[in-house]
């Protein structure tokens, strides 16, 4: 991946890091977890195809995107629990199904982490 950016914006503040180091990304996803607010990396491919991550968090409730662009398309995958649910909860303002939101901020550290070394997130992790 080149040039990732890691950006951020939590309860009135924000700011980005051009270039950061694993420790700068875990710094701030062990900061601000227990917080409001989101947490990104963007970057490259070495062939110019963008990819990004995200993390939207609040009360302790996470929603985890992953997208990346094909020669034709964004496409965007999410961190889903297996079980079907049509209850509804919000996080900062938006509407989401139950079964993309979840609690547990270890697999929000592994995916970063997976996307900050491989540029990828796991299929294990994210589904389509």
């Amino acid at each position: 991946m080149n040039d990732l950016i890691l950006t951020w914006s939590d309860a009135g503040t924000g700011g980005h890091i051009r270039n950061p180091e694993w420790s700068d990304v875990e710094a701030k996803l062990i900061a601000n977890l227990g917080g409001k607010g989101v947490i990104g990396i963007e970057g490259e491919t070495e062939h110019g195809l963008g990819r990004s991550i995200q993390v939207r968090f609040e009360n302790g409730n996470y929603l985890l995107t992953f997208g990346y662009e094909t020669e034709d398309e964004w496409i965007v995958r999410m961190h889903q629990r297996s079980e079907l649910s049509s209850d509804e909860i919000t996080l900062l303002g938006d509407i989401w199904r139950s079964n993309c939101i979840f609690k547990n901020p270890a697999i929000v550290r592994q995916a970063f982490n997976e996307f900050f070394d491989t540029g990828t997130v796991s299929d294990d992790l994210m589904s389509e």
